[in-house]
């Protein structure tokens, strides 16, 4: 069988067998070169400007902008730009490799949309260990890429006689649950065009998800003609039965096997039950309207996707690009694209039955377009800093609108961090700042939420401090920079902090406890004198 050209078809033969060398592309003016080692992505070469390495780095913030804008006196005939960079001192060693590694990744996915470029593989010895430090594992290229392309007829057409067979399950956890039904359809005697027309699929889902299927080693496809000839089969069974004893043998066997409904007893039993169970459904059509209300009913709570999906689709008109994506702002390059490919396995059309209603299934689009312009805006730098822009300087609303929908988040947030889905709380509480910026109380509910999440635990003390500047007289906010600092470890900080608790609230039950002045010594008046020495450290 002779493969399609496409990048799919090299990538699946070069991954499953281990090869080694460059494949390079040409489609018209464009030319690629990837470079193979024991079946791993590990180099690529390009003259396009969007995907040369100095470009990469800049998108990727591993180098600056002033560095960025000379960087072609940076170029060392005698090294690769990133050893030069390297030993200017403007990049490090694990910076030049995630960029490596970026550039490749795109370098090949960009090649994906093309099915009439020429491809030439030139298979050589293993490269030495040294010589390329960067590696990338093929089926995470594969999957990424055909689930990127658009639907194209050259995919059908090549496709559409093969015969179809399973192979292997190494990587059937990467095809969604629609598509493994496709994959369960298939007995290695039908052609694709013969399991398509059994079945109602879409037609665009279903040929992407062969490809897919094939390229991930799922399947295998042969020309029908390679395909082991019918008529052995037919001989096969003819020999069982050519021989006159044996066939008595299996007429007396069927006969034994239709003893038991000889019976007239054991026959009338059965049509009894027959009748039975006949009489529940005798009316077709209210049984027919019966079960439509019943899965209608139920479809919500039997899929939590489904629900989920629904929910959201309901707060797309409350939500930013930033919720949408489910990121935190300031989110990297990598985290952003990280998320976006998250959600499309999550919410893509593909994933849900296509036996769902039209309002839920135009609910769903609804959700995976929003999700998909989302990704296209905050994934290109330029559009993400003219839509952080937009939203910085758009109208203002009316003080009691602009209220209301900074409380309306707030509490939304509050909820999400009280049932600790910090993540979505922190997103919601950014945007109540963002709506309200004099309100305390705002600030410490996000102190609290940026002290839960990893990344942007560091940034949870200046929110605490913002929080305390508005109402310095709240003795809650203190409590809360205690826990903080208490829970960083900063134990002589987290001390300060509940003192000042108390001295604007001496009862206050936190501050005491963490302080060790229980109950019993409060009653002797430690406190008060406690609150004096606290007055007499801050005069020195």
């Amino acid at each position: 069988m002779n493969p399609m050209e496409h990048i799919g078809f090299y990538l699946r033969d070069i991954y499953f067998y281990k090869k080694s060398g460059p494949l390079i592309f040409k489609y018209e003016g464009i030319q690629r070169y990837l470079f193979f080692h024991d079946g791993f992505l590990v180099f690529a070469k390009i003259t396009h400007p969007q995907e040369l390495l100095g470009e990469v780095l800049f998108k990727l913030g591993k180098i600056s902008r002033s560095t960025y804008s000379k960087i072609d006196s940076y170029i060392d005939p005698t090294l690769r730009l990133g050893e030069s960079l390297m030993k200017e001192g403007l990049l490090s060693e694990d910076d030049l490799y995630a960029g490596l590694r970026h550039q490749m990744r795109e370098i090949t996915l960009n090649i994906f949309p093309f099915f009439d470029g020429k491809f030439r593989f030139q298979e050589r010895g293993k490269f030495d260990e040294e010589e390329f430090k960067s590696k990338i594992t093929i089926p995470d290229l594969i999957e990424e890429g055909i689930r990127r392309i658009m639907y194209y007829s050259k995919l059908e057409k090549f496709m559409a006689k093969k015969v179809l067979s399973l192979k292997s399950e190494d990587f059937i956890d990467r095809l969604t649950g629609e598509e493994r039904e496709i994959i369960g359809t298939i007995d290695g005697s039908f052609s694709a065009e013969d399991l398509f027309q059994s079945g109602n699929f879409e037609p665009k889902f279903f040929w992407k998800s062969l490809y897919l299927s094939y390229c991930l080693n799922i399947i295998d496809i042969m020309d029908p003609e390679k395909v082991p000839v019918k008529e052995e089969k037919v001989e096969k069974a003819t020999l069982e039965v050519k021989d006159e004893k044996q066939a008595e043998v299996k007429e007396e066997k069927a006969e034994k096997a239709t003893f038991e409904v000889k019976d007239e007893k054991q026959a009338e039993v059965k049509k009894e039950k027959a009748e039975k169970a006949a009489f529940e459904v005798k009316d077709e059509k209210q049984a027919e309207v019966k079960k439509e209300k019943a899965e209608k009913a139920t479809f919500e709570v039997k899929d939590k996707k489904l629900a989920e999906v629904i929910a959201k689709s309901e707060q797309l008109s409350t939500m930013d690009y930033y919720q949408i994506l489910n990121i935190p702002e300031g989110s990297s390059p990598y985290q952003i694209k990280l998320s976006y490919f998250r959600l499309t396995r999550e919410y893509h059309p593909g994933c849900f039955s296509k036996d769902l209603p039209p309002d839920i299934k135009d609910k769903i689009e609804d959700v995976f377009g929003h999700i998909t312009k989302a990704y296209d805006t905050l994934g290109d730098e330029k559009k993400k800093q003219e839509y952080d822009s937009m939203r910085d300087t758009s109208p203002a609303l009316d003080g009691k609108e602009m209220e209301k929908k900074a409380d309306i988040k707030y509490r939304q947030g509050r909820t999400l961090f009280n049932q600790e889905r910090y993540d979505e709380a922190l997103k919601l509480l950014e945007e109540t700042v963002r709506l309200k910026k004099n309100k305390g109380i705002y600030f410490l509910m996000l102190a609290k939420a940026k002290s839960k999440v990893p990344p942007f635990h560091k940034k949870a003390e200046e929110a605490f401090q913002k929080a305390i500047n508005l109402e310095p007289s709240n003795p809650e906010f203190y409590v809360g920079f205690g826990t903080y600092y208490k829970e960083e470890g900063f134990f002589d900080k987290a001390k300060k902090q509940f003192k000042k608790a108390l001295e604007m609230d001496p009862e206050n039950k936190i501050a005491l406890k963490e302080l060790g002045l229980t109950e019993e010594l409060k009653k002797k008046g430690l406190t008060g004198i406690f609150k004096k020495l606290g007055k007499k450290k801050k005069k020195k």
